[in-house]
């Protein structure tokens, strides 16, 4: 069975999150104003944009993940989360989707002092060793081929160390990302308005810009935000979006995945 290689997945990622912001106002706005026709995978940039009379502009695209503490954390098991769903494929021939969450001793715990630091230090921070989590994972969905093959809901406990997860596995996509794949309950401290850190993400694009130029008269950025399932904490306001940001772009867009909105960024 043909398992997509980690630079295939990244480039069909792209092309997703790019379709994603042309299906808004924003983007069906752009695509016309500028009468693209094409669209190309490319290097640098990312892509590159065809028009009617043959004149390419360039979209260079980036992702934002506001800095946070329990980042780590949850891309780490949906790393493993996703693994599991390629071995599954790969090696049993069944397509899963997996939601992995861990027991918080803190929630019912008799300290008040547990329950302030629930409240205040919400979600998990520390990955617990990758060969130990990996060998689990598989026994579960050894354990329960046939039940999955049947369709059936697979809800186990393990313990890691001092620590109990729960996972749960069923054979079928996510309804609301229409994939099969892994997904992690986590928290964070949510951070408000990030201008530094969006700002500090458009400087490492910024840098690159004469090689973006290079093949193209004009060059954009889009800014794809994950929502939290990827362990983003963050909200925007209007402050955000009136903000005026310093680039080397001739405009950069923003897409949130979250409200399937894209938005203009001064």
């Amino acid at each position: 069975m043909l398992i997509m290689k980690k630079a295939d997945i990244k480039k069909q990622e792209e092309k997703e999150q790019v379709h994603l912001f042309w299906e808004t106002n924003i983007g069906i706005s752009f695509f016309a104003e500028n009468n693209i026709i094409n669209i190309q995978q490319n290097e640098s940039p990312d892509f590159l944009l065809i028009k009617n009379n043959d004149t390419k502009y360039g979209l260079e695209l980036t992702q934002f993940i506001a800095e946070n503490k329990n980042t780590q954390y949850s891309q780490a098991f949906m790393r493993y989360g996703n693994n599991l769903c390629n071995y599954a494929k790969e090696h049993y021939s069944i397509n899963i989707s997996i939601l992995i969450d861990k027991y918080d001793k803190r929630k019912f715990s008799p300290k008040w002092s547990d329950h302030i630091d629930y409240a205040y230090n919400p979600g998990f921070s520390e990955i617990p060793p990758k060969n130990a989590l990996n060998k689990e994972l598989k026994n579960i969905l050894a354990k329960n081929v046939d039940n999955l093959r049947s369709g059936k809901f697979v809800q186990e406990y393990i313990q890691i160390e001092d620590d109990y997860f729960k996972v749960s596995i069923i054979p079928f996509k996510y309804p609301w990302t229409n994939k099969y794949e892994c997904l992690v309950n986590n928290a964070g401290m949510v951070a408000i308005n990030p201008v530094k850190e969006l700002q500090k993400r458009i400087d490492e694009k910024n840098r690159k810009i004469d090689k973006y130029r290079t093949n193209c008269k004009k060059c954009f950025l889009l800014i794809y935000v994950p929502d939290s399932k990827c362990g983003n904490y963050y909200s925007f306001s209007e402050h955000i979006f009136n903000h005026k940001f310093s680039s080397n772009f001739d405009n950069i867009f923003l897409y949130e995945e979250k409200t399937n909105k894209s938005y203009i960024l001064n």
